[in-house]
């Protein structure tokens, strides 16, 4: 028998993470998705979603809400390593509830939807990114 060109192969966290995701979402004394979120880094709960996806297995907007959720993660991660971006705020973030402490906040945010949307574009959703 030949292999379909489009196939592709599963690593061991690939299946370790599509077995995790089907028992939590099959099974509600599992806890769902909020089960799936600890249990798993936002990696392999990527690589799930993502054969899920593939495989046509759910409607496109819990594929969307699945996607979304562990790119959003990596990119927190992504927000609260960078050293530069937290230096840069950092001083200004002093005096809550202040006109200069919301337009702070404001900016902070625009930067960081930015630097969200280039680590979906290089996780390859281009369409998440532009969401």
């Amino acid at each position: 028998m030949g292999r379909c060109a489009t196939r592709r192969e599963l690593a061991p966290p690939d299946l370790k993470a599509i077995s995790v995701f089907l028992a939590s979402t099959a099974s509600p004394d599992r806890g769902g998705l909020p089960y799936l979120d600890a249990v798993l880094p936002a990696e392999n709960r990527l690589a799930a979603a993502r054969v899920v996806r593939d495989l046509g297995a759910l409607p496109p907007d819990a594929i969307l809400y699945l996607l979304a959720q562990p790119l959003l993660d990596l990119a927190s991660d992504h927000l609260m390593r960078d050293r530069d971006l937290t230096a840069r705020y950092e001083a200004r973030f002093e005096v809550e509830d202040s006109a200069e402490w919301t337009a702070t906040m404001a900016e902070y945010n625009r930067e960081a939807d930015v630097i969200t949307a280039a680590l979906f574009r290089a996780q390859g959703e281009a369409g998440l990114a532009h969401l």
